[in-house]
């Protein structure tokens, strides 16, 4: 079964209930990895997920407190690559590709892995990404949307982070006199049960809260056209350095927060996965 977007707009895909992926549920990350090192991210509604300090645990200590405090955050995604870490990203990638790869033209694919407690956040933000399917193996999630073409009224924050934008607002507490366009957004809300998938197309802005301790995985697709949101990404950091704003690099701010090596570790097992499979 092959599942289509024809129009970029969020599309919720219910009861999707992906059987092989239910073992990766928090008791069983806890059974057969809870003693592999996670760094985990301070993450609230308000700022960006490249400003806040990380801290390394083990899986188990990690689910033993991010119901008490939610504003740490399993992220795993682009540099981070945990499912690859612990030798499972062939087995996941598989089973998405069963139901969303149909598409010609594809340039790579990727996952990426979210743990949270109840309560925790992900603030408003857009994605370049060509392709992206947010999937809950575990819990419950809220969703809020909202089109580009309210840009003007999301308040982007004058930094740059490759492939992203951040909005100021906090989305759990709106500041309507000093975000007052805010009022006139369009916000479409989705709730995620376990088994539900979602299609988040690419330059719409959304945030997420976990309504549950929650797993997710977003599956993402790259085609050859998102060479050309590259490219204005180029163009959109030329544009910030020109005007003074603050520039993140993700693979610096990894290097100066995890020790080089913890690094050097990472890519030694993520090599010896992708030898084995």
């Amino acid at each position: 079964m092959f599942l289509y977007n024809k129009i970029e707009k969020p599309i919720i895909y219910k009861d999707l209930n992906i059987q092989n992926l239910k073992k990766y549920n928090i008791k069983n990350l806890i059974k057969n990895y809870g003693l592999v090192d996670i760094y985990v991210s301070h993450s609230n509604s308000k700022d960006i997920d490249m400003d806040g300090n990380i801290k390394k645990m083990k899986i188990h200590e990690f689910c033993k407190i991010m119901n008490d405090d939610t504003e740490w955050y399993f992220k795993s995604e682009d540099e981070y690559d945990f499912l690859n870490i612990i030798g499972i990203k062939n087995v996941v990638m598989k089973e998405f590709d069963k139901l969303f790869d149909n598409y010609s033209n594809v340039l790579s694919k990727d996952c990426s892995f979210w743990l949270g407690g109840k309560g925790s956040t992900t603030g408003w933000h857009t994605d370049i990404d060509d392709l992206s399917y947010l999937y809950v193996i575990e819990g419950k999630k809220k969703i809020h949307f909202a089109s580009p073409k309210f840009n003007e009224n999301m308040y982007e924050k004058k930094i740059f982070t490759n492939a992203a934008r951040w909005s100021e607002i906090d989305f759990k507490n709106v500041d309507y006199q000093k975000y007052p366009k805010f009022k006139d957004v369009k916000i479409e809300t989705y709730i995620l049960n376990s088994g539900d998938g979602i299609f988040i197309p690419k330059n719409w802005w959304h945030c997420v809260e976990n309504m549950d301790e929650t797993v997710a995985i977003t599956y993402k697709i790259f085609r050859y056209q998102y060479l050309y949101s590259k490219l204005c990404e180029s163009w959109r950091e030329f544009h910030s350095k020109n005007n003074g704003y603050k520039i993140y690099d993700l693979n610096e701010i990894i290097k100066q927060k995890i020790p080089s090596e913890d690094l050097i570790k990472m890519k030694e097992l993520i090599n010896k996965n992708n030898e084995l499979n």
